[in-house]
């Protein structure tokens, strides 16, 4: 792909790669800029009703208009294959963010320090439950909340990528790295259908991971990870990390109920959890400030 020409997008580095294929800096040479391509995989395009089911998804992204969502230009194709034009995020993956201060604050088999700092947690989590409201209003399931999907730039501000990409029909779940089925909802898991609830029940687990510095549901390989989510309950993330508001660990508790009908019931409820606790929140003690 180096070198090569889709339209008048020039494909000049390559980014990373994930499930639903390799996304490569470009530079739109007409208006003298760079974005995102990413290159949708040919089993999808292959499959009518996969891609019936693409472009509507995409249709209705391509509408979302947020500042916490990473935006969709528009999507071309060339020689049979399909590309996916965004908008160009500069910084790191809230799963890098994670690691560099789980490292930095130093994990323990005991965990007792958050490994956020208090301003640099709320922003976050207030503005991904912000990006998911504005989602719902189009009716837009995720699929797949997980740090890996969400980009943290270099100002500071969550943008969550693939949205209309990740919730595509594709490998079974058992099939997928364990580090993509630790996120999932207990129905995604049981193939039911999803509603909102679903990315919900995923940003619930992001919340623990960033109070946390650990994943919620964890197995040896991703069948024991399903098994996991569906019969296993965490240790509250105030068991892990002592420093943290019990009213945290009542929300992310919530966020995370097997049951979607005794979970969140939208996006709303648990912003204005959130930000009703951010006004009480003066700090933690420990956790390095990140991403600003």
């Amino acid at each position: 792909m180096l070198g090569r020409t889709i339209h008048n997008y020039q494909i000049v580095d390559r980014l990373g790669s994930g499930s639903m294929g390799a996304v490569y800096r470009a530079r739109d040479t007409s208006l003298e800029l760079d974005v995102a391509v990413k290159n949708l995989p040919e089993d999808v395009a292959a499959d009518p009703q996969a891609f019936a089911r693409f472009k509507r998804q995409v249709r209705a992204a391509m509408s979302l208009n947020h500042p916490n969502i990473c935006a969709i230009n528009t999507v071309l194709t060339e020689n049979g294959q399909w590309f996916i034009i965004m908008e160009l995020l500069e910084g790191q993956t809230l799963q890098g963010l994670l690691a560099r201060a789980t490292r930095e604050v130093g994990a323990t088999d005991t965990w007792t320090r958050p490994p956020l700092d208090v301003l640099t947690f709320f922003r976050l989590a207030i503005q991904i439950a912000e990006a998911l409201i504005a989602a719902d209003t189009k009716q837009l399931i995720h699929g797949g909340i997980k740090p890996a999907n969400i980009i943290v730039t270099r100002r500071g501000d969550a943008k969550i990528m693939d949205y209309g990409l990740a919730n595509l029909p594709g490998a079974a779940a058992s099939s997928l790295p364990t580090g993509t089925v630790a996120y999932m909802s207990p129905e995604q898991v049981n193939g039911e259908e999803m509603d909102p609830r679903a990315d919900l029940f995923s940003f619930g687990t992001v919340l623990y991971e960033m109070g946390t510095g650990r994943k919620a549901f964890t197995g040896v390989n991703a069948d024991a990870t399903l098994t996991a989510i569906l019969e296993q309950q965490p240790p509250r993330p105030c068991e892990l990390t002592r420093e943290l508001p019990e009213e945290l660990d009542r929300i992310i508790t919530k966020a995370m109920e097997k049951d979607r009908n005794l979970r969140y019931q939208n996006a709303s409820e648990i912003l204005r959890d959130l930000e009703r606790l951010r006004t009480v929140t003066d700090s933690w003690r420990h956790g390095p400030i990140l991403g600003g």
